[in-house]
């Protein structure tokens, strides 16, 4: 689990790091801000790798985002630009 409050640049690079600690496979359950819209961190994402072929490497790794109470604020995956859902 990882508490992120930064802007959408900065998930980049937060978000790089933990995936090396869970070798890019798995689930990573992220808290954020309420209000937060998880597919800003992650259009911010995507775009910091301009190339499908950067994706390559996350193709096994997913965040669960949900803000302070839990509520569950999407389910998106890392390796594949636009695939995620947003509320599950």
């Amino acid at each position: 689990m990882k508490t992120f409050s930064g802007s959408p640049k900065q998930f980049d690079t937060t978000f790089s790091r933990y995936a090396k600690k869970v070798q890019y496979r798995g689930e990573l359950l992220i808290q954020v801000p309420a209000g937060t819209d998880p597919k800003a961190l992650m259009d911010a994402f995507w775009a910091a790798r301009g190339n499908n072929s950067l994706l390559v490497k996350y193709a096994d790794l997913y965040g669960a985002f949900r803000d302070p109470d839990g509520k569950p604020l999407g389910l998106w995956m890392f390796g594949a630009r636009n695939m995620g859902v947003p509320g599950a």
